[in-house]
């Protein structure tokens, strides 16, 4: 029973990887392709790393276009500068190497038709051998030990509402307010269960970095369902059926260089906001350790980011805690630019003004990851990828390597974080894009009115519906052939729109040509224009 758990939440972070983890998140015009010599992108330090970058324009390799590229550290300035120019779309970049273990990044600019278009890479070198900047303050346990003590003198205290329009027939939802203290201080949730009745393992899911609701709580319904009762929490007391308007005004106040809350309180760790933030996990593990329907075994943590990092807190912090799984952690050796490489977000040491005093220095210790990780004992499964300029590979590796306990990483290198904001800006900014997905949605309507139509012509005109059948089996193939030739002439001419108004003027000869046969009288050349009809109008429509 618990493997099936672990193998569902482990799934459900793949599903959540696939959406985020694909290197080009909307369609362009143009592609970019980046292909290391070593096929897992990492090197030994010392050793020489080379990679081919490829460069495509509606799918068609770009020859000539010039390539400026910059080799540089993991989120550091760049070192190296230089230029390739593409022959056949290719061209082969030396990223050097690095003698101590990380990441060396390869920033790719190219000019074409008036814009210019960008890319980059990161390979890793001996990144196994990474270890945290970032200490473990001597009286660290002490401290948190001391920490939740205070905070659990506060009895248990929460109000839960049920929401009709996040339940089915198969799961109840409830929102809940959870109280943390008697500053009347909370957090709020919506709390999942399977409708049958039974004992379920619990699961509690943190949000990543912002002020923001929880967006589309039913997009994980599939844990109730699946038998789990999941908890997935806000942080900052603020009920998510407020309006997203209300939400944005929120953050914009709280969310700035000067007063964004990962700073707020920085200079005492007693007084650091992010301190209700971990017991207030805690607290939820109490919450949900005190179901009935709890099943007195299982207790999972699981978050991406902002959540991936809580998840690990959490199971350093709460010894009841039994598995956690952990996407891209933030918060990971924040201080690690002290170090001359890259530090975990909110990347304090480059977006955030005055942070390099003693004071905060020695709070941040007390809050980061790594010496979260330290504490944990329970599995843990974490994943992460190279291209990830939020969450950057060099801290999740340090996590990673400071774990001491049964412990299994799944890595996708092209992993890169954009978010849904951005890519539909960028969809909505690719007018050819839109145009097309029009005219798609009218050709569908189109597409069924002439098949209505043949069917009607076969029925009542030839008098025989069968025709339609015969017909239908003549011309799946070439459709098929059709749409797979496109491509080649497409590159031979290099001009989509004279592809386009070719395969439209021989659909329009070879249709024209119908009208003068029957599937009567003269079947052969009947289905035989039929089918290069299709074939021809199914290289248009691919064009389009």
């Amino acid at each position: 029973m618990k493997n099936r758990f672990l193998s569902m939440l482990i799934g459900a972070v793949l599903f959540v990887l696939s959406a985020a983890a694909e290197n080009y998140p909307y369609r362009s015009d143009v592609l970019w392709v980046t292909v290391p010599d070593h096929a897992d992108w990492l090197y030994k330090t010392g050793e020489k790393a080379k990679i081919e970058v490829q460069f495509y324009k509606y799918g068609i390799p770009q020859d000539g276009v010039e390539v400026l590229y910059e080799l540089g550290g993991d989120m550091m300035p760049s070192d190296t500068k230089g230029t390739v120019k593409l022959k056949n779309g290719k061209a082969v970049i030396s990223m050097g190497t690095m003698k101590e273990p990380g990441f060396r990044d390869c920033r790719l600019t190219a000019k074409l038709g008036g814009k210019t278009y960008s890319h980059h890479i990161k390979v890793g070198f001996s990144p196994e051998k990474l270890q945290p900047y970032t200490q473990l303050p001597s009286d660290f346990n002490e401290f948190w030990n001391k920490t939740k003590a205070e905070a659990a003198r506060f009895p248990l205290t929460y109000t839960k509402e049920y929401v009709e329009k996040y339940s089915t027939d198969k799961i109840d939802c409830y929102l809940i307010r959870l109280q943390l203290n008697k500053q009347n201080q909370c957090i709020y949730g919506y709390l999942f269960y399977p409708k049958a009745e039974g004992k379920y393992p619990v699961v509690l899911c943190p949000p990543g970095a912002g002020i923001k609701t929880i967006k589309g709580p039913m997009r994980h319904k599939y844990y109730a369902e699946e038998g789990c009762i999941r908890f997935e929490i806000e942080i900052h007391g603020l009920n998510p059926e407020l309006d997203e308007d209300t939400f944005g005004e929120i953050s914009r106040a709280f969310s700035s260089r000067e007063n964004g809350y990962l700073v707020n309180g920085l200079d005492s760790r007693e007084n650091y906001y992010m301190k209700r933030v971990y017991l207030a996990c805690v607290r939820s593990i109490d919450l949900l350790t005190s179901l009935p329907e709890w099943d007195g075994k299982n207790v999972i943590v699981q978050g991406g980011s902002q959540g991936g990092a809580l998840a690990l807190i959490t199971a350093g912090l709460d010894k009841r805690v039994t598995v956690c799984v952990a996407n891209h952690p933030a918060l990971s050796d924040m201080a690690g630019y002290k170090a001359g490489r890259a530090g975990g977000y909110p990347h304090l040491f480059k977006n955030t003004v005055d942070m390099d005093t003693p004071a905060k220095m020695k709070t941040l210790a007390y809050y980061d990851v790594v010496n979260f990780a330290k504490q944990i004992t329970v599995p843990v499964y974490m994943t992460w990828g190279f291209n990830d300029n939020t969450c950057p590979p060099t801290t999740s590796y340090i996590v990673y390597n400071v774990l001491n306990c049964p412990k299994e990483a799944l890595i996708t290198p092209e992993k890169e974080k954009i978010s849904v904001k951005v890519q539909l800006k960028a969809v909505m900014k690719n007018r050819p894009y839109l145009l097309a997905l029009a005219g798609q949605i009218l050709f569908g309507f189109t597409l069924y009115g002439r098949n209505a139509d043949i069917l009607y012509y076969f029925t009542y005109v030839e008098g025989n519906a069968s025709y339609y059948t015969t017909y239908s089996m003549c011309i799946i193939i070439p459709s098929i052939i059709g749409a797979a030739c496109f491509q080649p002439l497409f590159r031979k001419l290099n001009n989509k729109g004279r592809t386009a108004s070719l395969f439209a003027l021989f659909t329009g000869i070879s249709m024209l040509s119908m009208f003068f046969f029957n599937a009567k009288e003269s079947p052969a050349i009947f289905y035989a224009l039929s089918g290069l009809t299709q074939f021809f109008f199914s290289g248009f429509n691919t064009a389009i």
